[in-house]
């Protein structure tokens, strides 16, 4: 008797392994009443028993096959398939028994892994006061897409808990109107369970200078006039301009003037040495 499994490489929690067990009779005549007993280690559940017409028993974790009769150096094979349930190394022995031969036994190993994930996540540039959306993505070392629920810690330490489905999800997060330009981190966590080990990754949100179009008119006026100078300020978002700005003089003066909700204003006297012209 020989007992085999189809596991290659590394066997995860949740993965499906057939074992095979081979039984030959290596005897000088006819065996009968062949029993083949499995049984199985608690961390398998009975997926599929093949080989049907020879079973005997079956209960959770056992299974019996009866095989009536085999040749002298004949040869059949029964088979299950089972799911890993739990991460572990576990022993699996098949035994052999018939009325004319001796009880053999044979024993197979199966270690089952928690299977590693990965959490990719995008660097994002916006500006104060705009909504943006957080892709997350996680992928496994299995290839199996991934469903689940991870934690993302935002820049103003908000957390929020994001469901995953088949690998992708997303959430949205509108920047503080106050936040300044710079970069900001954001993290994700994915917690461990029973299938699963735990993964954590940071990425990043670029807050940029709103552009701002400053609006000042022509002005019209004679030497030793003094003419009034309006600006307005309009930041490209839309929002409200509240600031200082510096205007620079036609004479070379600059002045700082004071923007409120989007205006402000000043004054220049026109210097009577000034011949006709424009003058920026």
């Amino acid at each position: 008797m020989d007992k085999t499994h189809n596991v290659t490489g590394t066997a995860y929690v949740d993965d499906l392994i057939e074992f095979i067990i081979n039984v030959t009779n290596d005897g000088p005549s006819v065996a009968t009443d062949i029993n083949v007993t499995d049984i199985l280690d608690g961390a398998f559940e009975i997926i599929e028993v093949r080989n049907g017409t020879y079973v005997s028993y079956r209960d959770d974790h056992k299974v019996v096959w009866l095989i009536p009769s085999l040749a002298k150096s004949q040869s059949t094979y029964v088979s299950l398939l089972v799911k890993v349930t739990k991460a572990g190394t576990f022993n699996n022995t098949a035994t052999v028994e018939s009325p004319i031969s001796e009880t053999v036994n044979d024993t197979v190993n199966v270690t089952a892994e928690e299977i590693p994930t990965n959490i990719t996540l995008t660097n994002i540039t916006a500006h104060a006061g705009d909504e943006i959306d957080i892709p997350i993505n996680v992928s496994d070392d299995a290839g199996i897409p991934f469903n689940g629920n991870v934690v993302i810690t935002l820049p103003d330490g908000t957390n929020k808990t994001v469901e995953i489905v088949n690998g992708t999800g997303n959430t949205s997060w509108t920047i503080p109107e106050d936040y300044m330009p710079g970069n900001y981190s954001y993290s994700v966590k994915y917690d461990a369970d029973y299938k699963y080990l735990p993964s954590q990754a940071t990425g990043n949100i670029n807050v940029l200078k709103v552009p701002v179009d400053i609006i000042v008119a022509d002005i019209e006026g004679k030497p030793g006039e003094t003419v009034p100078i309006i600006i307005n300020v309009v930041p490209d978002d839309g929002s409200i301009f509240n600031d200082n700005v510096t205007v620079k003089l036609p004479d070379g003066t600059e002045v700082t003037v004071e923007i409120v909700n989007g205006t402000g204003n000043t004054s220049w006297t026109i210097p009577k040495g000034f011949a006709p012209g424009n003058y920026t």
